[in-house]
């Protein structure tokens, strides 16, 4: 990712970003935007499975030269209505 961005990541509810060592590394780290979800979400689950689902139906076999390429190419595959 370009340095001048932010990244957030959804993270599940372990403790291992409580540790000393991840705060002190996300302080030094100010990009990175940590957000957990609540337990026994079944949303994330329908996340995870509309990726498994590009993953296994369009991804897996893919070459692709380029991102634009790639975004192209996912792009078709959701506008066909190829998801769960």
């Amino acid at each position: 990712m370009p340095t001048g961005l932010d990244l957030h990541l959804i993270c599940d509810n372990y403790a291992t970003h409580k540790t000393p060592e991840v705060k002190r590394w996300l302080l030094r780290h100010p990009r990175f935007h940590l957000h957990f979800h609540p337990d026994s979400s079944s949303w994330l689950n329908l996340v995870e499975r509309w990726f498994a689902e590009l993953t296994n139906g369009k991804l897996r076999r893919s070459a692709h030269h380029s991102v634009p390429k790639l975004e192209a190419d996912i792009r078709q595959w959701i506008q066909a209505g190829r998801r769960p």
